[in-house]
């Protein structure tokens, strides 16, 4: 067998009440091809339970993002699903991006700002 490649997550998961500090690739791989089944139970538990971590007002979001994947994985054949799920992940990024972006110039002209407000005596 060949190198084992980990996920280590910053945060531990739990899964079933049990600590999963890391993500073992390879034994998911193999469940995969052994037990797709098991596997695709094991991923949705997975799934839904960090969706179930998330702040409430954010868990409708994921759960309609979620089930967008899924139809793309269900639906798709297996790299086709992942070059769009990759697309659709670099447009949220390029989203972020932007929005930091915006972030950062507010808080360079709040700085700018600050500096002629004389001090507090």
């Amino acid at each position: 067998m060949g190198e084992r490649r980990w996920f280590e997550p910053t945060r531990e998961h739990q899964i079933k009440g049990k600590s999963m500090t890391q993500f073992d690739f390879d034994e998911w791989a193999n469940l995969y091809r052994t037990n797709p089944m098991e596997f695709e139970r094991r991923r949705k538990a997975l799934l839904d339970a960090e969706i179930a971590k998330a702040p409430t007002e954010h868990r409708i979001n994921l759960r309609l993002l979620q089930s967008d994947l899924d139809e793309l994985h269900d639906t798709l054949p297996p790299l086709h699903a992942a070059q769009v799920m990759s697309a659709l992940m670099n447009i949220n990024l390029e989203k972020l991006q932007s929005a930091l972006l915006d972030l950062n110039i507010a808080c360079n002209e709040c700085s700018q700002i600050s500096k002629n407000i004389p001090p507090h005596i």
